[in-house]
């Protein structure tokens, strides 16, 4: 009994250590910045640099050439017997429930992945979002076209994420200079949230996915589109035959 409270005791430690560990708050940074991009991310006392440390490209090596061998005369022109091509588990699907099944199927996935994606927006918060924008060209009247599709794309987008996300410190500037001949912008984001809301996000998904899904879908192939319905496999009752005293009553029956 002491040994089975140890190994309880043992667990429920280990799992309150990784749901501390991933209660942590993690920090995502973006800058852009005279055309230079960096991405850096920090959990706890880690700190990683992930761009421009990602885009540097390892130089290859020229690979040497290798020597053709030719391949030994029993193993040339082997025929290969034709492999047989099994059963499609999506048409058998369709076959047994039609294009409505289909649709109910990729609804219900739909559903789910909206949801994930619901759970960690709500979660995510901008603590710092700063943009700004120096619309420019060689022509003025091409100017003024960009500044009306900059800031027609990028205004709406502001608000919506102003509106379904947590928003700290937020600045967001679109501007014409009919001096400049190119158009520069800058970027600076700071990102934050919780490990353990997409790992609670992401097994609600799980679940959701296998009993809503996965389970409607095995139920869909294993189930024969003209299979009975509410009658127990039992056939129908055919038409009963004329009774003895019904024949005998239309025997006595003058003619």
């Amino acid at each position: 009994m002491k040994v089975l409270l140890i190994i309880l005791a043992v667990i429920c430690g280990i799992v309150a250590l990784i749901c501390a560990v991933l209660s942590v708050k993690a920090i995502i940074r973006v800058n852009y910045e005279n055309g230079k991009f960096t991405l850096a991310v920090q959990w706890a006392f880690l700190k990683l640099d992930l761009i421009p440390w990602g885009l540097k490209k390892k130089e290859k090596k020229p690979a040497e050439e290798k020597k053709e061998e030719e391949p030994p005369a029993e193993e040339e022109k082997k025929e290969e017997e034709p492999k047989k091509k099994g059963s499609n588990p999506l048409k058998t699907f369709y076959d047994n429930k039609g294009v409505q099944g289909i649709y109910e199927l990729i609804y219900d996935l739909f559903s789910a992945l909206t949801g994930f994606a619901g759970r960690i927006v709500r979660k995510i918060r901008l603590d710092e979002f700063f943009v700004y924008i120096t619309v420019g060209s060689s022509d003025a009247a091409k100017t003024a076209m960009d500044y009306g599709k900059i800031s027609g794309a990028l205004y709406p987008c502001v608000g919506y994420i102003c509106t379904h996300m947590p928003v700290g410190k937020y600045d967001v500037n679109v501007q014409p200079d009919f001096l400049s001949e190119k158009t520069v912008g800058e970027l600076h984001t700071v990102i934050s949230f919780r490990p353990i809301v997409l790992t609670n996000a992401g097994v609600a998904l799980v679940f959701r996915l296998l009993f809503t899904v996965v389970v409607k879908f095995i139920k869909g192939i294993k189930t024969p589109k003209n299979a009975q319905k509410n009658n127990g496999g039992k056939p129908a009752a055919g038409p009963s035959e004329p009774s003895g005293d019904r024949v005998e009553q239309t025997a006595q029956q003058p003619a």
